[in-house]
């Protein structure tokens, strides 16, 4: 027999995917690395989390590493021994679970706190998640029993188990990313400069999400129709990578937000804000006479302007209203 009949249909796809999981760990440390330089003031619970996710991917590359080093290295040409599951094949599997569990659950407490903590969302997603994470650990299971890489597919069970895993994965994913994006959305202050900023954080998030849903489909597809390929399982170890890349990314992209909200509150508004109360497709229309503040004094605190005004009655007059200017940082780092 022909090794390379036999190996190559099996391994090639999850090699490369294994190569392209390598380059993401490089994207990660970077992107840890750039969240380490602006996390002084961060809650420790954050940095916690943050710690655990870097380390738990740094040690996936170790068994991935291991799971290559023998197959194509220690036992170069063995056909017999490359259809054997080696232990750092389900150990790595593993690491992915948690990573997954990590991240979504810290994603599920900002959600909670965005939503003004309201219980019913976060126990339908919770429930998503938990129902995953019980097909994960039998599928892990699974995955142990299993001597050789054919056996992942024969059983109606197994295939039950990681199919349904796989299709949680995905509604999960959808969930979480859309109910992130949404109350990120729902709050816009009506301001462009900071819609701008709110709008921005909305891409981040849709993006990220989108990105890992597609690859918790593309692990379902191939496990469903190639099935003579180990690639579903290198697609693993790429939405490994992802979900870390979108917690990082995510965190950098608050602090960077949290940047220009500073440098926004710091401006004047005159002209913004007569354009918002004549606009009307505006949410904040003048329906009643208002009283409009005059500018006499400002005081500094902590980024923001915070306005002692007396009150002047013509809403003509070039004022503006002092106010505190949107916390996207906050909303995605602190409990709220």
């Amino acid at each position: 027999m022909d090794p390379a009949s036999v190996v190559e249909p099996l391994f090639g796809g999850f090699v490369v995917e294994i190569y392209g999981a390598f380059i993401m760990y490089g994207v990660i440390t970077v992107q840890a690395y750039s969240y380490i330089l602006r996390a002084a003031r961060d809650p420790i619970f954050v940095k916690c989390v943050a710690f655990v996710v870097w380390s738990t991917e740094t040690l996936q590359i170790g068994f991935l590493a291991h799971l290559m080093y023998y197959y194509t290295m220690h036992h170069f040409g063995d056909v017999e021994t490359a259809l054997i599951v080696v232990w750092s094949g389900p150990t790595f599997v593993a690491t992915e679970r948690f990573v997954v569990l990590v991240v979504h659950s810290y994603f599920l407490l900002r959600i909670w706190v965005l939503s003004n903590r309201s219980w019913v969302l976060i126990s339908v997603a919770g429930f998503f998640l938990i129902a995953r994470l019980g097909f994960s650990v039998e599928f892990l299971l699974t995955y142990g029993r299993a001597h050789t890489w054919m056996l992942l597919r024969q059983g109606a069970v197994s295939e039950a188990v990681i199919v349904c895993t796989l299709v949680l994965g995905v509604v999960s994913d959808l969930l979480i990313a859309g109910s992130f994006a949404y109350y990120i959305h729902r709050d816009r202050t009506g301001f462009r400069s900071t819609d701008n900023i709110v709008q921005s954080m909305v891409k981040y998030i849709v993006n990220t999400g989108m990105i890992t849903t597609a690859t918790s489909f593309a692990m379902l597809f191939t496990y469903i129709f190639c099935t003579h390929s180990l690639t579903f399982v290198g697609f693993i170890a790429i939405s490994s990578k992802l979900y870390a890349n979108s917690f990082f990314a995510i965190l950098n992209a608050s602090h960077k937000l949290k940047t220009q909200t500073a440098i926004i509150s710091n401006r004047s508004c005159p002209t913004e804000l007569r354009n918002i109360s004549e606009s009307p497709s505006s949410p904040l229309r003048w329906n009643k006479q208002v009283d409009i503040l005059r500018v006499r004094e400002t005081s500094q605190t902590r980024g923001s302007r915070i306005c002692r005004t007396p009150r002047a009655n013509s809403p003509n007059e070039d004022d503006f209203l002092g106010s505190e200017p949107f916390d996207i940082y906050g909303k995605i780092t602190h409990h709220g």
